[in-house]
């Protein structure tokens, strides 16, 4: 007597579990590459929020301390300097250095560079390249 059951046989089960396996790696893999870039935007949100901030001491120079709660930097002061515990776990890294082909000491060129750790260990960095003016800033008339 012949059986009239329908089903599928071991192999068609098994390839089907396979092809599944191999679509759910890949899933996997989409999801983590998905992840690290969604890290990496938003520490670089992070990192570009405080070198700005830098950047902007940097701007103070010559305001009139009265007028302001920020430290006021003296442009003929400025030097590079580190930060490395303020923001932990960024570490911000600012160099002065004068213009090439320029003269005067009243234009230095900025360089801010934030750097943060990645999940695998390895940093990742910014950096901001800019001009510092002496004449730039604000001026009391007293």
């Amino acid at each position: 007597m012949l059986s009239s059951r329908q089903g599928f046989s071991l192999l068609e089960v098994l390839v089907a579990l396979a092809m599944i396996s191999i679509a759910s790696l890949g899933l996997t893999k989409l999801q983590v590459s998905v992840e690290q870039r969604a890290d990496f935007a938003v520490n670089s949100v992070v990192a570009l929020n405080l070198a700005e901030q830098q950047l902007e001491w940097f701007g103070t120079r010559g305001a009139v301390s009265g007028y302001s709660d920020t430290e006021v930097a003296d442009f003929a002061l400025l030097q590079s300097g580190t930060e490395l515990e303020l923001y932990a776990p960024y570490h911000i890294r600012w160099q002065l250095s004068p213009v090439p082909g320029w003269d005067s000491n009243d234009l230095q060129q900025v360089q801010v560079n934030v750097s943060w750790p990645q999940r695998s260990g390895d940093r990742q960095s910014i950096s901001i390249l800019t001009l510092l003016s002496a004449q730039h800033g604000y001026h009391s008339s007293e």
